[in-house]
């Protein structure tokens, strides 16, 4: 009984440790350098959203902008740092 409840402790933190490096390596910005014409999914299509906002920026001069939920809010955030509010 006690082996086996070792045995098992030992599994577990091994695949714990698989599991949190999974992880980290899915989070972490590691797919945008895997290969050409790679990119992170959860900012897929911003990129056009992104175009459109700096062209209208530069068009109207405007020096923030509006959005109506977070997600949003944040990718512009991420595109344009602190050059826009």
């Amino acid at each position: 009984m006690a082996q086996s409840t070792i045995s098992w402790a030992r599994a577990a933190d091994r695949s714990g440790i698989v599991f949190v490096v999974a992880v980290f390596l899915y989070s972490s910005p590691l797919p945008e350098f895997i290969g050409p014409g790679r990119s992170d999914r959860r900012r897929a299509g911003y990129q056009q959203v992104v175009d459109r906002a700096q062209a209208q920026l530069q068009k109207t001069g405007a020096t923030w902008i509006a959005t109506t939920d977070y997600r949003t809010y944040a990718m512009l955030r991420w595109f344009f740092g602190d050059r826009v509010r």
